[in-house]
């Protein structure tokens, strides 16, 4: 009895930390919407990602202010989009993390200075489990994407990938500020 509980209670530890919490019946709940500082949601998010590659620099622009959100789903959203741009980026590359409030939305965009995205991979990036050419070679599930496009549904928000004009890729993540 006492393995049994001590599994549960790491279980329900894990959860917590991803950002979901068990309901009366063990179905997996959301984590509850919060006034939270976006800056420091971007801080946290970018600090996950920097020891992926420490020859990338990552330059993180925008004030802070409040909204109300899922702060560990968004997170792990914006890190993902992080961690997949500094992946990309060559040594001594850079990139760009930008916050805007623009009326009732948060804007977050990522901007990298890799090999930018196929017109082939543009409308399949979001799909679980899909793996664009240049991601191919490198290590991960195909999963990261797909978790950012969930985060950004539980928001109301939307998220959209691009090419930059002078090489490198964009993603631009909005959610609502309530």
């Amino acid at each position: 009895h006492i393995i049994a509980g001590e599994r549960r209670w790491r279980a329900a530890q894990k959860a917590r930390r991803h950002g979901v919490a068990h309901g009366h019946g063990g179905e997996i709940e959301p984590e509850p919407p919060r006034e939270t500082d976006l800056r420091a949601v971007v801080d946290r998010a970018v600090a996950r990602t920097r020891r992926v590659n420490p020859d990338v620099t990552i330059a993180v622009r925008g004030d802070g202010f409040e909204a109300s959100v899922r702060a560990v789903t968004l997170e792990r959203a914006i890190a993902n989009l992080v961690r997949n741009a500094v992946q990309v980026s060559p040594e001594g590359g850079n990139v760009e993390v930008i916050l805007r409030r623009s009326g009732d939305w948060a804007t977050v965009r990522v901007l990298d200075c890799g090999p930018g995205i196929t017109d082939h991979d543009l409308p399949r990036l979001f799909d679980r489990f899909y793996r664009g050419e240049g991601a191919r070679e490198r290590q991960g599930s195909g999963l990261g994407l797909a978790i950012v496009a969930q985060a950004v549904e539980q928001h109301r928000g939307t998220v959209e990938s691009g090419n930059r004009a002078r090489g490198g890729a964009v993603f631009t993540l909005r959610v609502p500020l309530r």
